[in-house]
């Protein structure tokens, strides 16, 4: 069987035309969030290296909780 040609999505900015994966890399890429989620990485990474202790790990699970909480709920509200 055939696949089916699928129709690509692109990104323009100025004079720079990217293509974009899926919808998700098409809003990375058209609201440069990539420095962002970098800095998410590193501030995640960061709080990970500095777990010791059973209550260190209870502190980050918490603000890892509260965190993914925010995303739902903008996910959830949000019109994309």
């Amino acid at each position: 069987m055939k696949s089916r040609a699928k129709n690509p999505l692109y990104v323009v900015k100025n004079n720079h035309v990217e293509e974009a994966d899926n919808l998700m890399d098409l809003l990375i890429k058209k609201f440069n969030l990539a420095p962002l989620f970098e800095i998410l990485g590193n501030i995640l990474q960061m709080l990970l290296e500095n777990v010791r202790t059973y209550s260190a790990f209870l502190v980050v699970q918490d603000f890892l909780d509260f965190f993914i909480s925010k995303v739902e709920l903008f996910r959830k509200y949000s019109i994309v």
